[in-house]
């Protein structure tokens, strides 16, 4: 374990997140050729209120799940959900490309079947354990074992992820909504799934820039045109870097007092 200050060091600083989010942004507009006229001519600021207040309640849970299993738990609630979603809009002929939803539909059942029957228990990994990578992930997904077997124990756990996400996703859904895009449930939750496919928690400097981009991309292969997705997505992750940034710079000064002492 390393000393206190070594820990605040290898945090990403909440400005240099949001720098090269607007880098990232700056650098798609450019490119897809955005035209601000269009972004606002069904522009409702009304749904503003939404946003914040969602992103608000996402915080609220997020605070209750230990640590430990915290990428497999997110998983656990996320990857299903889309994972029906891209089935259901399978089943409706949506005009969403397959290589979107075949893999949501196909691959989400059988990681979660691989995973659990590697990791259960009794069964040695030892091999695969010497992988750092390989290692942690089985370890998170180990921690399904006693989430799933402990109901009762767990059930804070569930719903508060439960909530983080449906805040989130309601969240990102107002922003869409600021700019007269109205997606339904299922792509929403689909769009959402893919620009996390890979979550903060496994990206560098917390997936800034990266989020922007994925996230923005994948709200258009469900339908949105591009400039309303990017519009949506600087909106939904100004407030989710903004309100999360603010009260983090001020625990930091805290805490580093706090642990001095």
């Amino acid at each position: 374990m390393g000393s206190c200050d070594e820990v605040f060091r290898r945090r990403p600083n909440p400005l240099i997140l949001s720098g090269l989010a607007i880098v990232a942004v700056i650098v798609v507009a450019a490119v897809s050729g955005v035209s601000l006229h269009r972004v606002f001519a069904h522009f409702r600021p009304e749904w503003i209120i939404v946003v914040a207040i969602a992103e608000a309640v996402s915080f609220l849970p997020y605070a209750r799940i230990q640590v430990a299993g915290l990428i497999a738990l997110e998983w656990a609630v996320l990857a299903p959900v889309a994972c029906l979603s891209a089935i259901g809009l399978l089943i409706a002929g949506a005009n969403v490309m397959g290589s979107l939803l075949w893999p949501w539909a196909l691959c989400v059942p059988a990681g979660f079947a691989l995973g659990l029957w590697l990791t259960a228990p009794g069964r040695s990994l030892s091999l695969l354990r010497r992988f750092g990578l390989l290692a942690g992930v089985l370890d998170g997904v180990g921690m399904l074992h006693r989430l799933i077997r402990a109901p009762g124990r767990t059930s804070p756990a569930w719903l508060s992820m439960t909530l983080y996400w449906a805040a989130e996703i309601v969240a990102l859904y107002a922003a869409l909504r600021m700019f007269g895009v109205d997606l339904s449930p299922a792509r929403v939750v689909l769009a959402y799934g893919t620009g996390y496919v890979v979550t903060r928690r496994s990206l560098p400097l917390a997936g800034a820039a990266i989020t922007e981009v994925l996230l923005t991309f994948a709200l258009h292969w469900v339908g949105v045109p591009l400039g309303a997705a990017l519009a949506a997505v600087v909106t939904y992750r100004l407030f989710n870097l903004v309100l999360v940034s603010v009260p983090s710079l001020l625990a930091n000064r805290l805490l580093r007092a706090s642990l001095a002492r």
